[in-house]
C-alpha cells in the first residue's frame, strides 16, 4: 500500500523544497530548526524517499512560516510532480538580487538580462527579428542612444 503514497510524499517534497529556496534556507539550516540531526533527512522528504509525519510537517511549516496546507497546494487538480530547475533558479536568483544593496549595480543587471534577451525597451517585448544583433553582441551604440551615423569610442 505504500506505493500508493508515493506520489504525495513526492509532491510534499517538492512543495517543501519550493518554499526552503524561496527563503534562502540551505537544507541544513532547515534541518537544524526543525530539530534533525542532518540535512540528509531533509534531502529525502525533499525527494520524496521518506515520507514527512504531520507533527514534522507541522514544525516545517512553522519554521518556514508557511501555512502546513499550502504544502498541498494544486495537488488536487493533479499537477504534475516535477522537480522544476528553472524555478529554483529563479528564486535563487531573485533572492540573490534582493541582496545586491547597490541600486546601480542592480541596474545594471537589468539592463544585461533586457539586452541578453533583447528587450532593450524595459517593456518586455523582445526586439523583432530583423532589429536582433548577433549573439553574444551588445546593441550598437547607435541604437542604444536613438541616434544616427557611426560612434567612436573615446577612452
Amino acid at each position: 500500500m505504500r506505493g500508493a503514497y508515493r506520489a504525495t510524499d513526492q509532491f510534499v517534497g517538492a512543495r517543501i523544497r519550493e518554499r526552503r529556496v524561496a527563503l534562502g534556507l540551505s537544507q541544513q539550516d532547515l534541518a537544524e530548526s526543525v530539530g534533525l540531526a542532518s540535512q540528509q533527512i531533509i534531502v529525502k522528504y525533499e525527494l520524496g524517499i521518506n515520507a514527512v509525519s504531520a507533527s514534522l510537517l507541522y514544525e516545517i511549516a512553522g519554521a518556514m512560516d508557511t501555512p502546513v496546507d499550502s504544502f498541498f497546494d494544486g495537488f488536487d487538480t493533479n499537477e504534475e510532480i516535477r522537480h522544476p530547475r528553472r524555478l529554483t533558479m529563479l528564486l535563487n536568483f531573485m533572492r540573490n538580487f534582493s541582496a545586491i544593496e547597490s541600486e546601480p549595480h542592480r541596474e545594471a543587471i537589468s539592463q544585461l538580462i533586457r539586452v541578453l534577451t533583447g528587450d532593450l525597451t524595459g517593456t518586455g517585448a523582445a526586439l523583432s527579428s530583423g532589429a536582433r544583433e548577433a549573439p553574444g553582441s551588445f546593441p550598437s551604440r547607435r541604437r542604444r542612444e536613438g541616434g544616427s551615423g557611426s560612434s567612436s569610442r573615446h577612452d
